[in-house]
């Protein structure tokens, strides 16, 4: 099944300083983490208390290697040209850069949570960790059972216009690559329509509210 469509998440592109929003507001942080073949993803999810909204800023993350073999190489080239897309140099992805970013926007940020897929990010949750960031990692498994909630947040977030989106053309893409899979216990959970698209930026996001709906104080 279509789900959200990448108009939809463009009508919602709003350009927010997370890093000059004042007042310290609570932020929750979900990465999904590539080795060298593809791009990796960290999801700033802010919740604006003024308005009893979201804000998600996301970044994107590329060896430079895989710029010029990658099949959606003149793709990735525009949007790197364009600075929505971080080229990293090297064959892999550097997570002690992507870490450092994490770390920067803690300050600013009230940095309450910080959700990894548990089966594909260890060397980046080792360096959370000796960063002193342990008590904040959350590990979110990639299962049906875990986003369906989440799944249903989003779109009442997003029909009811209760979020938005740092203006990038990779989420509106990504979000536009899902297509809705449901279990035979009625879980749902976005899939890729292709193996060669990506979703990493939809799935960051439900992420992020999966670490709201499930946040105690």
């Amino acid at each position: 099944q279509t789900w959200l469509t990448p108009d939809e998440i463009r009508e919602l592109f709003k350009k927010v300083d997370i890093m000059n929003i004042g007042g310290t507001p609570y932020c929750m942080v979900s990465i999904d983490l590539s080795v060298w073949d593809d791009f990796s993803c960290v999801c700033y999810g802010v919740y604006m208390p003024d308005t009893a909204s979201f804000h998600f800023h996301l970044d994107y993350y590329l060896p430079e290697a895989t710029l010029t073999k990658h099949a959606n190489r003149e793709l990735y080239t525009l949007w790197r040209d364009k600075g929505f897309l971080k080229v990293l140099k090297g064959e892999a992805i550097d997570y002690g850069i992507i870490v450092n970013d994490i770390l920067m926007h803690n300050g600013p940020l009230r940095i309450v949570g910080i959700g990894y897929d548990p089966y594909k990010s260890k060397e980046a949750v080792n360096l959370l960790q000796a960063a002193g960031a342990g008590n904040v990692l959350k590990g979110i498994r990639q299962t049906y059972g875990e986003f369906t909630g989440p799944v249903e947040t989003m779109e009442l977030l997003v029909k009811s216009k209760k979020c938005s989106f740092s203006p990038n053309p990779i989420t509106a893409w990504c979000f536009g690559n899902c297509q809705m899979d449901e279990d035979r216990l009625g879980n749902r959970k976005p899939i890729k329509r292709n193996a060669r698209y990506k979703i990493d930026g939809a799935v960051t996001t439900l992420m992020n509210i999966h670490q709201f709906n499930n946040f105690k104080r």
